[in-house]
This record gives C-alpha cells, sequence and structure tokens, in this order.
C-alpha cells in the first residue's frame, strides 16, 4: 500500500506498527538499562541505549514531518526537566573535564528522550502494562538472582562482600533502590486487585492475586536480603506517607481485609526469612549482619555511615569553591581526590553517597535548585492527581480518578518517593536503571493525567509541504551524523585497547598508528592524549609527546596521572630548564591529591635529582610516615644527607 499523493498521514497499518516499533524500543531501553554500573566504569551499555534514544526521536520526527505538524504536549515537568538538561550541559563551559560532563550528559539525554516519547505517544495507561509487566518481570527476575546469590553466599563481582544481595548491580544498596521503586507499587496493586478485575471470573481473579502475592514475597525477600539499612528506611517513609493518603481518601477501610492480608505476608516471611538467616547463613556473614541490625539502633557509630559523614564533609568543601559554577556535570570523582579526608589514602571514591549534595557540587546553586524543582514539581503533580476533588459541573469535562489510575498514581508516587528519600544516602540518580524507571513513572503520571483531561494543552508547529522533501533527506543525515558521534567514544576505545596491545610487544610504531586514530575519535579525552604522547615519547618524538601531555592536562587538569606524566616527562629531559618544570607539575600532583604519599615520593625524588637535597628530604620524610621500612628509601635519605655535608644546604 502506498502513500495517497497529498495524503497528511500515515496508513492505518503504518501507524499500528509505529506504535509497536515504539513500545518495543521502549522496552529495548528498560531491558538494557540495568546492565549500565555507573557512568565512571562502563560505557558500552549507554552507547546502546543512546543509539536507540535517536532512533526513537528520528521515527517520532519522520511520523510527525508526514503528518504535517510536530505536536508537543505540555506537562509541569517539562520546564524542570529541560531546563535540568540545559543546565547539566550549560556546565560544559567551565567543567573542569569537558568529556565527562558530556558523557554525563548523554544519560540526562536518554531520560528526556524517553519521558518526551512516552507523553507524546500514548494517551491511555493500557497501552503502556506492557511496559509495566516488563518492570515488574525483570525485578522479579533480579529477585530471584539475588536470594540465590545470598542463600549460597555467592557474589558477582570480586569486590563484593557475602551475605547480601546484589543481583547484577554494582553495590546492594543500588539493588534495594532498584527494588523500592517496584515494591509500593506491587502493594498497592495487590490492595486494589479484585476492583481492578471487574470482568474476570473468580477463579481467574484468585489465580492472578496468588501469583501477584508470589511476586511481592520475591521482592520483598530480596529486598531484605540487601541488608540495606537506608533502603529499610526509605520504604517504610514512604509506605508511611502513602496510608495517610488513603486515609485521607478514607480509601483505607474500603481494601482493609486487602491491606491486612499484604502486612501479615509480609511480617511472617520476613520472621522466617531472619530466623533461616540466623540458623543456616555462615558464621561470618551472620556476624555482619548482626553489626549491621545494631547499627539501625546507633546509625552514626557505623563504619559507612562515619564514611558518609566524610565525604559529605569533602562535597561541602567543593560547594564553597564553586558555589555558583560547581566542577561540572559528573565531575565529583575528579576532584574529590584534592579534598578527601586523609582517613582515605587509598581508597577511590566517584559519588558523595547523596545525590542532593552531589548535584550542588557538580551544578551550583542554580542547577542544585532545578534539580529539587523537578522532584517538587513531580510530587505536587501526582498528589494533586490522587487528591483533587471530581468535576460534578462538567465545566471542565474532567474525570476522578478510577481504581486502576488511582492504584498506578498511588504506586508510582510510592517508589518515587522512596527514591528520593534513598537518594540522600546513595547515588541513585548516578544509576541508568534507576532513572530510566523513574522517569518512566513521571511520564506514567502524565499519560493519566491526560486521561482524565486535566492536561489538554499542546503546542503545534505546521510543516509546510514545501519543507517536508528536504526533511525527509535531512532527518535520517541528521540521524547517521549523531550516532556516528554517539559511537565514537566506543571507537576510541577500541583502538586504545589495540594500540595497548602493541605497547606490551614494544611494537611502538604500531601503537602510535592506532592511538592517534583513537585520539581522532575522542579527541575531549585527556588519557588518550597521555597515551599517545607516550607512544612519541618512547619512538623519541620529544616536541610531539610534550603537546600531547600538555593538551591532556588542559583537558582534565584534576587529573591526578596527568600532571605526574608530565612532570615526569620533564625530569627525563636533559634540559635543565625542562628538568625545572617538572616541579610545578610534580608539586600540582601532591596538592590535587594530598593524602597520597607516593606523589611526595616522586616530588622528593625530582628534588634529589635537581640537587635539591633539603626540599627532597621534606618530601621523602612525608613519604617515610606510611612506608618506615622501605629500604630504598632510606638510601635516598642518606644520600641527601650526604650531599648537604658534602656541598652544604640548597
Amino acid at each position: 500500500m502506498a502513500f495517497k499523493k497529498g495524503s497528511t498521514k500515515l496508513p492505518f497499518f503504518l501507524m499500528r506498527y509505529y506504535h509497536s516499533f515504539i513500545e518495543f524500543l521502549l522496552i529495548a531501553i528498560i531491558l538494557l538499562a540495568p546492565f549500565d554500573y555507573g557512568g565512571n566504569i562502563t560505557i558500552k551499555p549507554l552507547i546502546v541505549v543512546s543509539l536507540i534514544s535517536l532512533l526513537v526521536i528520528f521515527s517520532y520526527l519522520f511520523k510527525k514531518v508526514r503528518e504535517g505538524s510536530l505536536v508537543f504536549f505540555l506537562t509541569p515537568l517539562n520546564l524542570p526537566i529541560f531546563l535540568f538538561l540545559f543546565l547539566s550541559l550549560f556546565s560544559l563551559l567551565y567543567s573542569i573535564d569537558k568529556f565527562v560532563t558530556l558523557h554525563g550528559v548523554l544519560y540526562l539525554f536518554n531520560y528526556a528522550v524517553l519521558f518526551l516519547i512516552v507523553i507524546n505517544n500514548f494517551s491511555s495507561n493500557k497501552d503502556l502494562r506492557r511496559i509495566l509487566r516488563i518492570i515488574i518481570s525483570l525485578a522479579t527476575l533480579f529477585s530471584l538472582l539475588g536470594l540465590f546469590q545470598y542463600l549460597t553466599s555467592t557474589v558477582p563481582f570480586p569486590f563484593c562482600s557475602e551475605g547480601r544481595a546484589y543481583s547484577i548491580f554494582i553495590t546492594p544498596n543500588t539493588f534495594a533502590a532498584y527494588l523500592i521503586l517496584v515494591l509500593p507499587l506491587l502493594f498497592v496493586f495487590f490492595i486494589f486487585k479484585p476492583r481492578l478485575m471487574n470482568q474476570a471470573t473468580t477463579g481467574k481473579a484468585s489465580f492472578a492475586t496468588t501469583v501477584l502475592l508470589i511476586i511481592i514475597i520475591i521482592n520483598w525477600l530480596a529486598f531484605l536480603a540487601t541488608q540495606s539499612r537506608s533502603g529499610y528506611i526509605s520504604l517504610f517513609l514512604s509506605s508511611f506517607f502513602l496510608s495517610l493518603l488513603l486515609l485521607r481518601k478514607r480509601k483505607f477501610w474500603e481494601f482493609r481485609s486487602r491491606f491486612f492480608i499484604l502486612f501479615s505476608t509480609l511480617l511472617v516471611s520476613a520472621t522466617i526469612f531472619f530466623l533461616h538467616s540466623g540458623l543456616f547463613m555462615k558464621r561470618a556473614v551472620k556476624e555482619t549482619a548482626l553489626k549491621r541490625a545494631e547499627a539501625i539502633v546507633s546509625p552514626f557509630e557505623a563504619p559507612s555511615a562515619r564514611a558518609r559523614l566524610k565525604f559529605y564533609r569533602s562535597a561541602i568543601k567543593v560547594i564553597k569553591k564553586y558555589p555558583f559554577s560547581g566542577t561540572g556535570f559528573h565531575t565529583f570523582h575528579l576532584i574529590y581526590p584534592s579534598v578527601k579526608d586523609p582517613g582515605f589514602r587509598k581508597e577511590t571514591h566517584f559519588y558523595v553517597h547523596n545525590d542532593y549534595l552531589q548535584v550542588f557540587s557538580e551544578l551550583g546553586i542554580f542547577g542544585f535548585i532545578s534539580f529539587l524543582a523537578l522532584i517538587f514539581s513531580y510530587l505536587h503533580f501526582s498528589v494533586f492527581l490522587i487528591s483533587r476533588k471530581p468535576d460534578k459541573s462538567g465545566r471542565y469535562n474532567l474525570k476522578e480518578l478510577n481504581r486502576e489510575q488511582f492504584a498506578l498514581i498511588l504506586g508510582t508516587l510510592g517508589g518515587s518517593l522512596s527514591l528520593f528519600i534513598h537518594s540522600f544516602f546513595e547515588f541513585n540518580f548516578y544509576i541508568m536503571a534507576l532513572m530510566i524507571t523513574l522517569f518512566f513513572y513521571f511520564a506514567l503520571s502524565v499519560v493519566v493525567a491526560k486521561e482524565t483531561g486535566l492536561l489538554k494543552r499542546e503546542v503545534k508547529i505546521k510543516i509546510r509541504a514545501f519543507w517536508r522533501k528536504p526533511l525527509y533527506f535531512l532527518l535520517p543525515v541528521f540521524f547517521l551524523v549523531l550516532a556516528f558521534l554517539v559511537l565514537c567514544p566506543l571507537l576510541s576505545e577500541i583502538y586504545t585497547q589495540r594500540g595497548n596491545r602493541f605497547f606490551k610487544k614494544r611494537n611502538y610504531r604500531e601503537a602510535e598508528k592506532l592511538l592517534k586514530k583513537a585520539v581522532f575519535f575522542g579527541p575531549l579525552v585527556s588519557n588518550y592524549h597521555t597515551n599517545l604522547a607516550t607512544a612519541y615519547n618512547l619512538l623519541g618524538k620529544r616536541e610531539k609527546a610534550e603537546q600531547e601531555y600538555k593538551k591532556g592536562v588542559d583537558l582534565s587538569p584534576y587529573r591526578v596521572k596527568n600532571c605526574v606524566d608530565l612532570g615526569w616527562f620533564y625530569l627525563e629531559s636533559s634540559s635543565k630548564e625542562e628538568r625545572e618544570k617538572s616541579l610545578f607539575y610534580l608539586k600540582k600532583a601532591t596538592l590535587l591529591e594530598p593524602s597520597c604519599e607516593f606523589y611526595n615520593l616522586r616530588l622528593g625524588l625530582a628534588y634529589q635529582k635537581l640537587k635539591k637535597p633539603e626540599e627532597a628530604i621534606e618530601q621523602f620524610l612525608i613519604y617515610q610516615k606510611f612506608h618506615p621500612e622501605d629500604l630504598r628509601l632510606k638510601t635516598h635519605l642518606e644520600e641527601c644527607k650526604k650531599n648537604i655535608t658534602t656541598n652544604g644546604p640548597g
């Protein structure tokens, strides 16, 4: 079937496949998101999800161009979402590492696309049931895996500790955050289930209720197995708030029997679970669990709580230094070594473990306000949807929420509120799986509001027939260009890995060729420049090596390794003037990470080589505090003292 000449709408069969295609892409994003372990660890899932987001945008725009007009629905969440996205992108101007900030903005782009596409393509919550089932099914599968890990004392990664459920997530607290997004939704579905199945037979309703109860128990036990104290507190506070809303709407007594069945089931399953853990788990695991339980009574005595307080102090130092601009989105881990507590000498931390402080430190006061505006806009909008009275006059044509819509809004509000509370103790905003689910909840609340007639306003941009044919050509080109840019980090990583293989084989010429390509595809990544500089240096191309080392420092001035590499490069020079330059960069390294004594050792060696024994001894003594038995250090100290005796001080 061909398009009719002059037609402005897609044929019916293409419209049907278009919605299925969009739904399929959204499901793909939701399925892939949990396999991204955070922006500082891996980029491959992010790239795949970003390509899917681009395809979704391209499909939507192509459809709208064919129809002759671009239509965007106006919602209370549009402004805070896109303002926060804009301020994050604007932080590129002053970011301490532009690539890292771009990387972080790419995450936000995916969340905004998901929200935009859902609210502009779906007009009923019934259209989104399949996606909701996918989210619940995925959480249940992860819960089964987490329970298996807990009961068999297995861990998904070498650095994980036994006795806590991780599933596929990087920490048990992140897994708990994922579950607290889903559990309130399951609780509400169970309480309202009989009324949601008016057309179902009694047998089918009973079977569905039993299945739902089993799913709740699986997710609930996995949540307990995470042993996440912040998760427990967040879910309790959120559930308490939901109960108040139900009491206010006078819906509690109407469903009190279902509520007490649910409460009794959760209580009994929790009792059996902890009894089993006390009787059959390994002794070391039991001791760890008991210590974590004791910490609930005195939370500030727990080691993890004390560590978090130190993270918070570090974040406050950054906020005081950059109150208005911040350091650039997603860059806290780069500036953290310069402000971290001296007690964390060897530990590396990427997050503040408090989303609010981290956003403040990265985006400044204006970004922080926009972040809070986004959260409060959603909470206010959802509470208003639940609490508003029906329009009995018929003047505004507003419908009252039916029980299914009420359950959806209440459940998603409970999950979102749990996550917002949990974010006071964790880095949820930087985990894709959590944010994809959260922004889907945002969009779902808007779709329900559209159903009731509460939201009707939209922006319509007409596209003249003259522009349609050029747009048919430009849209695919635009998509391919953006897709190429999204793929560039992956291409850079591939060439870097291949270049490193030739480094190991001492084939520096081949390594140089491959690392040049890595720099071409990733010109903003400082590590690629320093890798290429190392290849140039080994090939005797010192001028080119110096240029690349400097580019690395300029692109990411807070990366300590870049300063050390450039300083050591100058120190190896035959020119006295260049050797003097090395001191500037090696001193800077000690300031960027004052808690790492190894940089003091390197600075001391540089002073010794430049025949400045007094300064060398000062740096060596700092290193000696932590390594008093280092024999090589004693040799260096003796040589410096001998030089002072022989040649005099200075």
